[in-house]
C-alpha cells in the first residue's frame, strides 16, 4: 500500500523536503512523492518545504492522508427467515463504511451487519462486501449465496375426549410437513393436517409443525397448546337436602375448568364440585345431571339423579304450668303425624300440631325440638326451645332482723327461680336472691308480707302471710357529771311506757321517766350506759353506749418543792381520773398536765399565792385551799482583791437585804451590815475559797458562787 504526494513546481526551489509522520524521509528534485509499504486504511501526516542551497520555504500546512482499507473477510449468513437474510462480516481497520451488494443492488452500511428484509419465501440471493473510507473504496470479497426459508404454517386444532386434530394450510413449495407433540417429532405427513390419537381425556398437549423441501425448511409454528375435552362427571350424589334447598356434590375431572349442572332441565355453568339449589319449594321433587367442560369442549351427560325437598319445618311455641309444659306449633303442609322430642329423647309422634309435657318437676328446665312427617318425608328438626316449668311456692319466710325504720326478711330458695315478688303490705317488689330488707318505714307500726318466685315461664302461687313491727325509736342519751354522781337524760319516745337504763353492763333501773342519776360512784371513774325504750308489746333498740365519767377529786399535797430569786417550784399528789389540772398563780389560771410546775420571771422577795383543781372531760373539781411562797433575796455578786497577809472581798448592796452571811474555807466568819469583809491574818501565797448570801429577817438569798483568792507572796 502507498500514498503518492504531489505539488506544483516552486520558483527558484532546486530541490524539495519531505516529511511523513514527523520524520523527514526524502529529499527530491521533482515535485512528487510516493510513500510506499505502507498498512492498509492507516493514516498518515505529510508535509513539504522547498529548497535552494541557501533560502527555503515554509513548511506546508500538515496534510492528513489515509491508505484505502483492505478488503472485508469473514462474509457469513448468520440466520434465515422466510422474508430476510442476516449477514456479518469481519471489521477492517481504517474503514468508515462498506459497501454490501445484493443480488447486483449496493447498500452502504457502516456496522459490520445487515440484514436484508422483505424478500420472497424460499428465494435464492447473492452477496458480496468491500470496506471504503476517505482516500477510497478496497476491493470486493467472494460472492455467498442464501436462501429464504419456506413460509411458516398457521396451526389450528379442534379436540375430541381422547383425539386432537392439527390442521394448517398449505405452504407453497412445501413437499412434506414435520410435526412435533409434546416436544417430540412424532411424524411427517404429505398434506396440511394430523390426528394425535389415544390421548386422555382432559390433558393438555403442545404442537408445533414446520413445512420442508429437499433442500429447505420453514421455521416452526409458535407452539399451540391444546387440551382434549374431559371426561364425564362420576359420583354425582345428594349431600343434604331442607325444605327450600338441595345440596349436590360430584367428583373433580381431571382437565375440566368448570361443569353445566341441569337442574329440572335448566342449565347453570357451576366452578368446583359443589353446588346447592336453593329458592325450592318443601315436598318437591327435582331432577339433576351434569357435564364436564373445557376451552376444548364439552364432555359427555351424567345419568340423572332424583331429589325431594324436606316438608317445611314447624314453628315451636311452649307455655308452662308448674309440673308441665304444654307445646303447639302450626300446621305443616302435607305432614300425616309429628315427632316429639323431650330432653334428647323422642317422648311422641301425635296427629295433632300440640303435645303436652307432664309429671315434670317445678322449676326445671326442658329441651325440645319437633318435626313434621309423612310416610316418604320429614322436615327438619325444629331449632331446640329451651323451657321451664313454673317455680314451685316459696316457703321459710321469716323476718331475720328489726330496727325503728326497718324489717329484713329471708326466705329458702326455690330451684329454678330467676326471681321473687315479694309483697309488702299489698305493694310487689321485684326481688333477686333470698333476703330482703324494707326501709323508711315508721317506728312501731306493723307490716304484712308474702312472697312468691317466678322465672321465664311464669310466677309460683304466694307463700302464707307473716306480720312484722318496727321497733320503737331508739333514745338518743346525753349525760351530766358530778363527783359522786352522773345525771343521764333523753328525750321522751312515741308510745314508750318506760325505759330500760344499763351502767356499767348491767341492767340498774327501769324508769317511767326520761332521766337517770346513777349515784354513791367514785370521783374520776369513767361508767359505761346505754338505754331503751320500751311498751308492753315492743322494744327499742339500744342506744349506743356512752361513756361519761365522774368529776375528779379536789387536788391534795399543794406544796412550794422549791424557790429561787426569779421563781417557785410547785408540786401536788395525782387525783384519779384526773386529765389535767387548773393551776391559779396570783389569780391568774394556768392548765397543766402532771403533777408539778414552775412559776418562773418572778421579781426577787417578792409574795405569791397557789391553788389548784383536778379536771377531765366531765368537769372540773374543787379548789384547794391556797398556799403562799416567796422568792429569794436577789443573789450578791462577789469580788476580791488581795495583799501578802491579807483578802478584801465586795459587792455590791441587795435590795431588801439588811445583813450578809460570810463563808471563808467552808466555816461562816462573820454576818455584817457593810458591804465589804477584810479577811486578814493569812499567809502569803495562801488559797481562800469564800461566798456570801444576803439575809433579812425572813427571808434569804442563794449563796453566791465560791469565789478563789490567793494572797500575794
Amino acid at each position: 500500500m502507498a500514498i503518492n504526494l504531489t505539488w506544483a513546481e516552486i520558483a527558484d526551489a532546486t530541490k524539495y523536503e519531505v516529511e511523513a509522520d514527523g520524520v523527514v524521509v526524502a529529499t527530491v528534485n521533482e515535485p512528487s512523492y510516493t510513500h510506499s509499504n505502507l498498512l492498509a486504511g492507516t493514516a498518515h501526516k505529510y508535509r513539504v518545504r522547498a529548497l535552494t542551497e541557501t533560502n527555503t520555504s515554509a513548511w506546508t500546512a500538515i496534510l492528513t492522508q489515509s491508505t484505502i482499507p483492505a478488503s472485508v473477510s469473514g462474509l457469513t449468513i448468520t440466520s434465515v427467515t422466510n422474508a430476510a437474510i442476516a449477514l456479518k462480516w469481519n471489521t477492517v481497520t481504517g474503514a468508515t463504511g462498506y459497501d454490501l451488494e445484493i443480488d447486483g443492488a449496493l447498500v452502504s452500511t457502516t456496522a459490520a451487519a445487515y440484514t436484508k428484509s422483505g424478500l420472497a419465501a424460499n428465494t435464492d440471493h447473492t452477496f458480496r462486501i468491500r470496506s471504503k473510507n476517505a482516500a477510497g473504496v478496497g476491493t470486493w470479497s467472494d460472492l455467498i449465496n442464501g436462501t429464504t426459508k419456506l413460509n411458516t404454517p398457521v396451526l389450528k386444532a379442534t379436540s375430541e375426549e381422547t383425539t386432537i386434530n392439527l390442521t394448517w394450510a398449505e405452504i407453497a413449495g412445501a413437499t412434506k410437513y414435520e410435526v412435533e407433540a409434546d416436544g417430540a417429532v412424532v411424524t411427517t405427513v404429505s398434506e396440511p393436517s394430523y390426528k394425535h390419537n389415544s390421548l386422555l381425556a382432559g390433558t393438555a398437549h403442545k404442537y408445533r409443525v414446520r413445512a420442508l423441501t429437499d433442500t429447505n425448511t420453514s421455521a416452526w409454528t409458535a407452539i399451540l397448546t391444546q387440551s382434549t375435552i374431559p371426561a364425564s362427571v362420576s359420583g354425582l350424589t345428594i349431600t343434604s337436602v331442607t325444605n327450600t334447598a338441595t345440596a349436590l356434590k360430584w367428583n373433580a375431572v381431571t382437565g375440566a375448568t368448570g361443569y353445566d349442572l341441569e337442574i329440572d332441565g335448566t342449565v347453570v355453568a357451576v366452578t368446583g364440585v359443589a353446588y346447592t339449589k336453593s329458592g325450592l319449594a318443601a315436598n318437591t321433587d327435582h331432577t339433576f345431571r351434569i357435564r364436564s367442560k373445557n376451552a376444548s369442549g364439552v364432555g359427555t351427560w351424567s345419568d340423572f339423579i332424583s331429589g325431594t325437598t324436606q316438608l317445611n319445618t314447624p314453628v315451636l311455641k311452649a307455655t308452662s304450668e308448674e309440673t308441665a309444659i304444654n307445646l303447639t306449633w302450626a300446621e305443616i303442609a302435607d305432614a300425616t303425624k309429628y315427632e316429639v322430642e323431650a330432653d334428647g329423647v323422642v317422648v311422641g309422634t301425635v296427629n295433632e300440631p300440640s303435645y303436652t309435657h307432664s309429671s315434670l318437676l317445678g322449676g326445671t328446665a326442658h329441651k325440645y325440638r319437633v318435626r313434621a312427617l309423612t310416610n316418604t318425608n320429614t322436615s327438619a328438626w325444629t331449632a331446640i326451645l329451651t323451657q321451664s316449668t313454673i317455680p314451685a311456692s316459696v316457703s321459710g319466710l321469716t323476718i331475720n332482723s328489726v330496727t325503728n325504720a326497718a324489717i329484713a326478711l329471708k326466705w329458702n330458695a326455690v330451684t329454678g327461680a330467676t326471681g321473687y315478688d315479694m309483697e309488702i303490705d299489698g305493694t310487689v317488689v321485684a326481688v333477686t336472691g333470698v333476703a330482703y330488707t324494707k326501709s323508711g318505714l315508721a317506728a312501731n307500726t306493723d307490716h304484712t308480707f308474702r312472697i312468691r318466685s317466678k322465672n321465664a315461664a311464669g310466677v309460683g302461687r304466694w307463700s302464707d302471710l307473716i306480720n312484722g313491727t318496727t321497733q320503737l325509736n331508739t333514745p338518743v342519751l346525753k349525760a351530766t357529771s358530778e363527783e359522786t354522781a352522773i345525771n343521764l337524760t333523753w328525750l321522751e319516745i312515741t308510745d314508750a311506757t318506760k325505759y330500760e337504763v344499763e351502767a356499767d353492763g348491767v341492767v340498774v333501773a327501769t324508769v317511767n321517766e326520761p332521766s337517770y342519776t346513777h349515784s354513791s360512784l367514785l370521783g374520776g371513774t369513767a361508767h359505761k350506759y346505754r338505754v331503751r325504750a320500751l311498751t308492753d308489746a315492743n322494744t327499742s333498740a339500744w342506744t349506743v353506749i356512752l361513756t361519761q365519767s365522774t368529776i375528779p377529786a379536789s387536788v391534795t399535797g399543794l406544796t412550794v418543792n422549791s424557790v429561787t430569786n426569779t421563781a417557785i417550784a410547785v408540786k401536788w399528789n395525782a387525783v384519779t381520773g384526773a386529765t389535767g389540772y387548773d393551776l391559779e398563780i396570783d389569780g391568774t389560771i394556768v392548765a397543766v398536765t402532771g403533777v408539778a410546775y414552775t412559776k418562773s420571771g418572778l421579781a426577787a422577795n417578792t409574795d405569791h399565792t397557789f391553788r389548784i383543781r383536778s379536771k377531765n372531760a366531765a368537769g372540773v373539781g374543787t379548789w384547794s385551799d391556797l398556799i403562799k411562797g416567796t422568792t429569794q433575796l436577789s443573789t450578791p455578786v462577789l469580788k476580791g482583791t488581795s495583799d501578802r497577809t491579807g483578802i478584801v472581798l465586795t459587792w455590791d448592796a441587795v435590795i431588801g437585804a439588811s445583813s450578809y452571811e460570810i463563808e471563808a474555807d467552808g466555816q461562816i466568819v462573820a454576818t455584817i451590815n457593810d458591804t465589804t469583809f477584810i479577811h486578814s491574818d493569812l499567809l502569803p501565797s495562801s488559797l481562800h475559797k469564800y461566798r456570801i448570801r444576803a439575809l433579812n429577817d425572813q427571808n434569804i438569798s442563794a449563796w453566791t458562787s465560791v469565789l478563789s483568792i490567793k494572797t500575794l507572796n
